[in-house]
């Protein structure tokens, strides 16, 4: 299984943050950073620079099963959006 320091530019990887969990390419890869959707990850962490207080977010290698958990998860928000959006 690959690890963070393993990862090349188009990986994907698993962005977490308080609010939600989403699969993104890396975009290019540093001696201590990671840069995935314009943000910067630690190399050895995973853990965002900067950015905001209350919602950190962090990046993982994903699995198989997460992906798939991921797509099914977006698949069902946006059928919940498009049922609620009837009267």
């Amino acid at each position: 299984m690959k690890e963070l320091k393993d990862l090349v530019a188009g990986d994907n990887v698993l962005v977490t943050s308080r609010y939600y969990r989403r699969i993104a390419k890396v975009d290019k890869v540093t001696k201590t950073q990671i840069i995935a959707n314009n943000d910067r990850f630690r190399r050895d962490s995973g853990w965002q620079y900067g950015g905001d207080r209350w919602n950190r977010k962090s990046i993982s290698v994903p699995t198989e099963k997460e992906i798939s958990d991921i797509k099914e998860e977006n698949l069902r928000n946006t059928l919940v959006y498009a049922i609620s959006s009837f009267d």
